[in-house]
């Protein structure tokens, strides 16, 4: 946001009283004058007006080891939340990338928005990896077309080709690169097989190192590795 209009939204000045007060040198962005009124404004830069701080917003990234039965919502009138298992933070986080209800494992929570698509675009081709355990043995059709890619009808999509580590006859770990909606388990239902389990172990470079119900902050170093 320009900071003409960061003013605007602040403090309610109009335009030209806007450009009036950061000519007279009165706006600072991380501790620089201001000098011209169409600079940036980022979220997490620290603003201070007149000699008031009217921005200092911290960055900040969790790590979350979600049980079973909590949805992944800020508010939800029938079921645990996963913001439920979150104390001591006073941000305001969203959630990136959701597990269902029944799905557990690494839940990522931010209020870094440019982060948090960077992580969700498909795009980015971030990998996560889950352990899946099935109701029935794995075919080796199935698992040919996991690493092939599959295509998902309603979407219009066909998935990357997956990284498919057996385990068990029933038991793999799984690799993929999109989030589409309950992808994991309509890959399998195209194979006439149902999970039973599913469990997210990892998201990009993050491996999941909390016990189950507890979270931890992400360090600025694990972060600057996306």
């Amino acid at each position: 946001m320009r900071a003409d209009k960061f003013l605007f939204h602040r403090v309610r000045l109009g335009r030209r009283p806007a450009q009036a007060a950061i000519a007279a040198g009165k706006l600072s962005v991380n501790g620089v004058v201001v000098e011209i009124s169409t600079e940036p404004i980022e979220k997490f830069d620290l603003v201070e007006f007149d000699g008031e701080v009217l921005q200092d917003e911290k960055p900040i990234y969790i790590m979350l080891h979600k049980p079973q039965g909590y949805v992944c919502a800020t508010k939800d009138e029938l079921s645990l939340t996963v913001m439920e298992l979150i104390d001591g933070v006073e941000q305001e986080l969203h959630i990136v990338g959701r597990l269902d209800k029944y799905t557990t494992g690494m839940v990522l929570l931010t209020n870094d928005g440019k982060w948090s698509r960077w992580v969700s675009e498909p795009r980015s081709k971030q990998a996560k990896t889950y352990l899946v355990e099935l109701e029935v043995d794995i075919s080796d059709e199935c698992v040919a077309a996991f690493r092939e890619g599959i295509l998902f009808e309603k979407e219009g999509v066909v998935s990357q080709p997956a990284i498919v580590e057996l385990t068990g006859a029933r038991v793999m770990n799984l690799t993929i690169y999109e989030g589409i909606h309950h992808q994991i388990k309509r890959m399998f239902l195209k194979y006439s097989n149902r999970v039973v389990n599913l469990h997210r172990i990892s998201v990009g470079q993050l491996q999941l190192d909390v016990p189950e119900g507890e979270w931890r902050e992400i360090q600025p170093s694990e972060v600057a590795e996306w």
